[in-house]
C-alpha cells in the first residue's frame, strides 16, 4: 500500500509542540480568535503533538466586568456587595480583612478571608499610583470602605499611610506605641514603651488625619517573623558554627544576605524544620531561639495557643 506524502511526513517529522504552536502564531501576528481556529484546524488535522490543548478562557471575566471602573488611574471594584452576590459568597464584612501593599510603582487591595476558606478577591490594582497617603485615600475611597469597614492588613509601611503618618525613616513609625526607632541602645532592654493614645496632626511623626480607625488594623505574621528573625540572625556571632550552618544551609543566599538577615517565608519554614541548627547555638542564644520558635508556632501561626487564667 502506497504511503501519502503527507503520512511520510509525519513518520519523518515530530509534530509541532506548544512552543512551536505559540512561537507561529507570535511571528504571525493572529489575534486569539485566530489563532484558536488555527490550532482547533491543526488539531483537527492530526499535525500537533497531544499535548497541545485549544483553550477559549477570554469570555470567563465577562460577568464581573461590570463591577470594575477606572477612575484615578485605578482599576477599582466599585460594587463589592453585588461582586460577591455574583460570585455565590455572602458579604459579610466581619469575615474579610482588606490587605493593601504596593511598591515604588504599583498599589494593590486585595480581601482576605479570615479563615483561609475561599480564596483572595482582588479589588483595586493600580500601576499608576505610587505609595503615599493621597493614593491610599483614593483607593478607600473608591472601594467605599466607610460602608463595610474591614479591618486593615499591611507592614508597618503601608499601614503607616492610613494612619495619617509621615514617610520616611521617622522617629515614631509605630501606630500601638511611641516606639523611638532613632534610641537604638535601649532597643533591647527596655521592654515597654509609652501606648499611643492620640493622633494629633503635627506631633510624633502625625502628618494627616487617619482614614481608619487604629482598632482595625492588624498586624501581618509573616512581617513579624521576617523582623524577629532577621534581628535574631544580625545578632549572631558571624564567627560562630551557628552562623556559618546557616550559610551552608542557605547556599543560593550570599554571605552578605545571611549577615543582613535577608530571609523569605520559606527560608523561615525550612529552618524552624530542621533540627540540627538549635544545636549549634551556645546556652543564651540557643533560649532566644526556643523562644522565637514558641511564638511563631503557638501565636504566629494558623493555631494559637490559648492559655487559661489559673493554669499552669
Amino acid at each position: 500500500m502506497a504511503i501519502s506524502e503527507v503520512e511520510l511526513r509525519r513518520d519523518t517529522h515530530t509534530t509541532p509542540t506548544k512552543k512551536n504552536l505559540n512561537d507561529l502564531i507570535r511571528d504571525l501576528g493572529l489575534t486569539k480568535s485566530n489563532a484558536e481556529l488555527l490550532t482547533s484546524s491543526l488539531k483537527q488535522w492530526n499535525l500537533l503533538d497531544e499535548s497541545v490543548q485549544v483553550a477559549d478562557p477570554r469570555k470567563r471575566h465577562q460577568p464581573f466586568c461590570s463591577f470594575f471602573t477606572r477612575q484615578d488611574g485605578l482599576f477599582v471594584c466599585h460594587n463589592v456587595t453585588s461582586l460577591f452576590e455574583a460570585i455565590g459568597i455572602a458579604c459579610n464584612q466581619n469575615e474579610w480583612r482588606l490587605f493593601t501593599d504596593s511598591s515604588s510603582r504599583s498599589l494593590k487591595a486585595v480581601l482576605l478571608h479570615n479563615g483561609n476558606k475561599y480564596p483572595s478577591l482582588l479589588l483595586a490594582p493600580s500601576v499608576h499610583l505610587k505609595e503615599n497617603y493621597n493614593s491610599i485615600n483614593i483607593l478607600l475611597d473608591a472601594l467605599r470602605y466607610d460602608e463595610y469597614g474591614w479591618e486593615v492588613i499591611g507592614d508597618l509601611k503601608i499601614v503607616a499611610f492610613p494612619m495619617g503618618f509621615q514617610g520616611g525613616l521617622t522617629k515614631c513609625p509605630c501606630y500601638l506605641c511611641l516606639w523611638d526607632s532613632r534610641d537604638t541602645k535601649p532597643h533591647y532592654h527596655r521592654q515597654y514603651w509609652p501606648q499611643r493614645t492620640e493622633f494629633s496632626v503635627g506631633r510624633n511623626n502625625v502628618k494627616w488625619e487617619p482614614l481608619v480607625d487604629p482598632r482595625k488594623v492588624l498586624m501581618p505574621p509573616l512581617h513579624i517573623k521576617l523582623g524577629l528573625l532577621k534581628q535574631f540572625v544580625r545578632s549572631v556571632d558571624k564567627e560562630s558554627a551557628a552562623f556559618k550552618y546557616l550559610h551552608d544551609f542557605f547556599p543560593k543566599l550570599s554571605e552578605a544576605k545571611v549577615k543582613a538577615g535577608v530571609f523569605v517565608g520559606p527560608h523561615i519554614k525550612k529552618i524552624l524544620e530542621c533540627n540540627e541548627f538549635p544545636n549549634k547555638l551556645i546556652s543564651k542564644v540557643k533560649a532566644a531561639w526556643d523562644s522565637f520558635v514558641a511564638v511563631v508556632r503557638g501565636f504566629l501561626g494558623n493555631h494559637k495557643i490559648v492559655k487559661l487564667r489559673g493554669a499552669g
